[in-house]
């Protein structure tokens, strides 16, 4: 397949991205596994092991062939936080009743628990492009956030034809 096809690449950036927002920092190495059927070069499902600096761990599965989940989970020492679909808000998942964020303990005691209203993400979207088509360049995604997101992608390819960790590394000029 062509550098882009595949789980890692269509679902697995959200959740790298994520967990570099969560850490606030680049992984110092990744390490990546792919399933792929029927003779074909683009992964159906990945899973990813990113370290990043202070011994924390991000661990992401992300697949194209299994049946569908929309969440991530952030455990520390003192409790988790639980996200309920931070990916995709209605219209994709209709009926369901906005994104819940659940905060419980480590032993597992409800602490408390927050209701996001859903929004149209893509005409959001659509709505900052305008902006900076206009020169409005204030909700514009960085392209140093998108050349971390590319370093980190890149690092886990390699790990998938290495079959070990492997760095990341930001180019030298994104």
């Amino acid at each position: 397949s062509e550098p882009g096809a595949g789980a890692l690449f269509d679902v697995g950036i959200y959740p790298i991205n994520t967990a570099r927002w969560m850490f606030d920092a680049l992984p110092t190495n990744a390490y990546a596994n792919a399933l792929r059927r029927d003779g074909s070069s683009a992964d159906e499902i990945s899973t990813i092991v990113l370290s990043f600096p202070g011994e924390r761990l991000a661990v992401i599965d992300c697949a194209l062939t299994l049946g569908y989940r929309n969440h991530y989970d952030i455990i520390g020492t003192n409790g988790s936080i639980y996200v309920d679909r931070p990916y995709a808000s209605p219209p994709f998942q209709p009926g369901r009743d906005g994104l819940v964020t659940r905060i419980t303990t480590s032993s597992g005691d409800a602490a408390g628990a927050e209701r996001i209203a859903d929004v149209d993400q893509y005409r959001l979207e659509i709505e900052a492009f305008d902006k900076g088509v206009r020169g409005d360049n204030s909700d514009l995604y960085p392209t140093t956030e998108s050349a971390a997101d590319a370093a980190v992608l890149a690092a886990c390819l390699a790990s998938m034809r290495s079959g070990k960790p492997e760095a990341v590394a930001l180019p030298t000029n994104p």
